[in-house]
């Protein structure tokens, strides 16, 4: 009886990681075919972050940009999110720039007067079924 309790709580536990790795390949798919576009536009991949939160929750980073580079910033989702939005920040907490459109494929074009470290911030606005999966690519050319 113990076996078989322990074989059905891997197949139910087991079932959610399945779920969450289509999720995170979906988000991983748009990254790369947005890594394909922007390639043809001159941009390389600078970093690249793939997480998951609920609606109205945030996450935010620091990276250092240099004033030699122009920056792309791109949003991604699975298909249970409806709208995600990104911020930009600069080391005083300014905003310099955001998408906040009703889509969730946010883009922030971004093209540093100084070298300095800024924050960019993925808010989850709209997720219908939580957690959503995001992902967020940083180009640079």
């Amino acid at each position: 009886m113990k076996k078989m309790f322990l074989s059905l709580g891997i197949l139910c536990f087991g079932g959610l990681s399945l779920q969450a790795q289509s999720y995170t390949e979906i988000v991983w798919d748009q990254i790369q075919d947005a890594y394909y576009d922007a390639s043809e536009d001159g941009y390389t991949m600078k970093n690249y972050i793939i997480g998951a939160i609920d609606e109205d929750e945030d996450n935010s980073w620091t990276f250092y940009l240099s004033s030699d580079y122009e920056y792309r910033f791109e949003g991604f989702c699975d298909e249970d999110c409806d709208d995600l939005d990104l911020y930009l920040y600069d080391d005083d907490g300014d905003e310099l720039d955001s998408d906040t459109l009703e889509d969730d494929f946010p883009i922030i074009y971004f093209s540093p007067r100084r070298s300095g470290r800024y924050e960019i911030e993925v808010s989850m606005y709209s997720c219908t079924v939580e957690p959503c999966y995001w992902g967020l690519a940083i180009f640079q050319k």
